[in-house]
């Protein structure tokens, strides 16, 4: 319909609306004035002002509402709000002049919003169709599945949902049905809930007595990885395996149901199998159903099927035979975008591939990190170009199987030219902190002083995390650091007291003001109280010297740190003692993350305090999410 000429058809006089919709005592009606004009049914709405709230223009295939200057779509149903509702009545003449219109006998309005769903229905379905079929489209170039692919369901993904239920009695052998060869079987020594064999099929089984056993739900996922036009697809299917036992046997209900396909071309699309929008039909959508994780992946057809694709040699035969945990559809998405991680899967560094899947794909932890960590180059033209170190260090990390922190400490030991044996690589690895990578670069800072190996040594049995610390306040000090006792004091923590103590002295006065101005400015969004604990800010340089003192940890050495705002300290006290040292605790001035908590020589915190700390921390990130969604 033309809103221009729509908008020329003039209004038609009525009687007052007012007078009759103040009669029924109610705000919530409107009185329709309903006449035809040419081919299209006007139906003028007054409220019991006289006021026009509405016209709407009909025909029997279509029809549009002018509210004001606003034109709109919604049906009579939809017109309003929701609350309050609003009932439309008309008079003998409108009502007549609706039902020859409408060529009914019953109420015309009724009938009204009949053919106007109906309307809106066969606009969704041409809007729908479009849609629908360009999604069929997509999914003629899907493969039929695998002959073997449920067999192997069965065999590998399901292969724990096998029991044989047992008639328990005292005698050496008992009647029993196995659920998945579903034979008749004799077994002895039979326990409730032990594993054991079928038999018949030889299959693993768990026993289950029959009067101790009514039902088992097994649920399990699994991948189909196929080829596909441009690229691949990988289909996800759910699992649901139904043990019911009955009085007249076991039984056995197996689904094996399609959820997603996701197409992997020069375009990433997704699919999900349900119902189809406001419709009742059950087909292929667009989108995911949810976010799913890795599951089993179906290995028996991948050379073949990837042969003569863009994926054929991506590598993912090679991770799929690995150990590795990961999703397909994120690792050939991945390949796409920097083919080098075909490498790293067939030279075994899966660890390193499931990295860089992280690395292109986006993780939370890893984001946040990515400054630290390597940053695997997927366009390198050589393996060494993507792992950013020699070919000596190269071949050692195909030999240890590298992860993210293995690559980490051979970069970080060819730039300080230093050589580690195999042994003190894995050492180090393992004994720092994944968590707190800037460990590793502090430990190459204090292993040019002496040797890896001393540092192994003397950090054995010492927190490494204080050792930097008195590592740091030694060099504040201006010691000799090429000093081996300096470096190694015989006595570590009386040395690391003498060394915070003489340090407090140095740095307290020239950092309070900063210490005192930050408090001041960040009280209310740092400080925090319970029924029993306060969270609270350093009020001075002084302040932290002494929690240091009274808790015998190394808080003193971060003075200077803490008033640079490099690092971010709060105390936690007991309400009633809130100037007495209880805990300390340190966050990461940017992300509010924790990074540790000490209490008295270092010791850990109550539940009750680990609670509170978790509300304080959910109400920081709170606060920072809303600056930052008013900043945008």
């Amino acid at each position: 319909m033309d809103k221009k000429v729509l908008k020329k058809i003039p209004v038609k006089d009525y009687i007052n609306a007012a007078e009759v919709l103040n009669t029924l005592n109610s705000e919530r009606y409107y009185l329709v004035n309903a006449y035809q004009h040419e081919e299209i049914l006007v139906l003028d709405l007054y409220n019991n002002k006289n006021e026009l709230g509405f016209r709407i223009f009909h025909t029997l295939g279509d029809w549009i509402v002018l509210e004001g200057n606003k034109w709109r779509k919604s049906g009579i149903e939809r017109l309003f709000y929701y609350w309050p509702r609003y009932t439309l009545i008309a008079g003998k003449e409108s009502m007549e002049v609706m039902r020859k219109y409408l060529k009914t006998e019953n109420d015309p309005i009724e009938k009204l919003v009949e053919l106007q769903e109906e309307i809106r229905k066969r606009r969704l379905a041409i809007v729908h169709k479009k849609e629908m079929d360009e999604i069929d489209t997509y999914m003629e170039h899907v493969k039929p599945i695998p002959e073997d692919f449920y067999k192997w369901i069965d065999d590998e993904v399901m292969k724990e949902s096998r029991y044989i239920i047992y008639q328990y009695r005292k005698a050496k052998l008992m009647k029993g049905r196995c659920t998945h060869c579903e034979s008749d079987v004799m077994v002895s020594g039979a326990k409730h809930n032990v594993k054991g064999k079928c038999p018949s099929c030889n299959s693993v089984i768990t026993f289950k007595a029959s009067g101790k056993f009514s039902l088992a739900n097994d649920k399990g996922r699994a991948r189909l990885v196929q080829s596909y036009p441009g690229g691949a697809v990988v289909r996800e299917f759910s699992i649901w395996y139904r043990h019911e036992n009955f009085s007249g046997g076991p039984r056995v209900d197996k689904s094996k149901n399609e959820y997603h396909r996701k197409i992997i071309t020069d375009e990433y699309k997704i699919f999900h199998y349900g119902t189809f929008k406001s419709t009742d039909q059950v087909r292929w959508n667009n989108g995911a159903l949810f976010d799913s994780y890795e599951s089993p992946i179906y290995p028996g057809n991948i050379q073949e099927e990837l042969k003569g694709t863009r994926f054929q040699y991506s590598g993912l035969w090679e991770m799929i035979n690995s150990d590795a945990q990961f999703r397909p559809e994120d690792y050939l998405n991945t390949y796409l975008k920097g083919s080098a991680i075909e490498y790293l899967a067939k030279l075994g560094l899966h660890k390193l591939a499931l990295a860089a899947i992280v690395q292109i794909n986006g993780d939370g932890y890893y984001m946040y990190e990515r400054t630290r960590w390597p940053k695997i180059n997927l366009h390198g033209k050589t393996p060494t170009e993507v792992l950013g170190i020699g070919k000596y260090n190269f071949n050692r990390a195909v030999k240890l199987s590298a992860s993210l922190n293995m690559l980490k400490i051979l970069q970080l030991s060819e730039s300080e030219n230093l050589h580690i044996q195999d042994e003190h690589l894995l050492e180090i690895e393992s004994r720092y902190s994944d968590r707190y990578s800037h460990q590793y670069e502090d430990f190459f800072r204090v292993a040019k002083l002496s040797t890896v190996h001393q540092v192994l040594k003397y950090t054995k049995d010492i927190n490494f995390g204080d050792y930097m610390d008195y590592i740091d306040m030694a060099e504040k000090l201006n010691w000799n650091m090429r000093d081996r006792f300096v470096q190694f004091p015989r006595h570590f923590k009386e040395a690391h007291d003498q060394a915070s103590a003489l340090l407090d002295i140095k740095i307290q006065a020239a950092h309070n003001r900063s210490i005192a101005e930050f408090f001041k400015a960040n009280s209310e969004k740092f400080n925090f109280d319970s029924e029993k604990y306060l969270i609270r800010l350093p009020m001075s340089a002084k302040e932290i010297a002494r929690e240091g003192k009274v808790l015998h940890h190394c808080v003193g050495s971060y003075i200077e740190r803490v008033a640079s705002g490099e690092r971010l300290i709060l105390f936690i006290r007991e309400k009633d003692k809130p100037h007495d040292p209880l805990y300390t605790m340190e966050l990461e001035p940017e992300t509010y993350m924790l990074i540790q908590v000490r209490g008295l020589n270092n010791a850990g915190v109550p539940k009750m305090v680990k609670t509170m700390i978790s509300k304080h921390q959910v109400r920081l990130n709170k606060n920072k999410k809303k600056k930052a969604t008013t900043a945008a």
